[in-house]
């Protein structure tokens, strides 16, 4: 019988709220989950550690309100892999498609439900949902 990889998922969005109500929908023993509110704590977790997925809000409380686009090029820099699902409530014309020519793998506007959020981020065929049953 062989042992699962233990997944890795990095939340990124300002509000304190939002990265409590994610990592209590993806929680798991297979999933190991980091929050960061900011993209220097984005750089700091990533100089770090390896991500299989990230969540990552557009607009992160800085002085351009777009820090998003950095965090996942630094996502997919550290890991082309890595799933990237970009959320924003502020979606522009041009959003969605500078999301995907950064490396965004989906792109959603808020609000998502937490099955969206779960069917999105899966690996290897195997949905979150079913990593975190024991």
């Amino acid at each position: 019988m062989s042992v699962e990889e233990k997944k890795s998922v990095l939340i990124v969005d300002d509000e304190e709220a939002i990265l409590f109500a994610f990592k209590d929908i993806l929680s798991g023993p297979k999933l190991s989950i980091d929050t960061a509110q900011t993209i220097e704590e984005t750089r700091n977790f990533l100089a770090t550690n390896h991500y299989d997925g990230a969540i990552i809000d557009l607009r992160l409380g800085g002085s351009n309100g777009i820090e998003g686009f950095e965090a996942i090029h630094l996502v997919k820099q550290q890991n082309p892999q890595c799933k990237v699902v970009m959320l924003t409530a502020y979606a522009k014309p041009g959003t969605r498609e500078r999301a995907f020519a950064e490396g965004a793998d989906f792109f959603m506007e808020k609000p998502v439900s937490p099955e969206e959020i779960r069917n999105l981020l899966s690996f290897n065929g195997v949905k979150i949902a079913n990593l975190n049953r024991p």
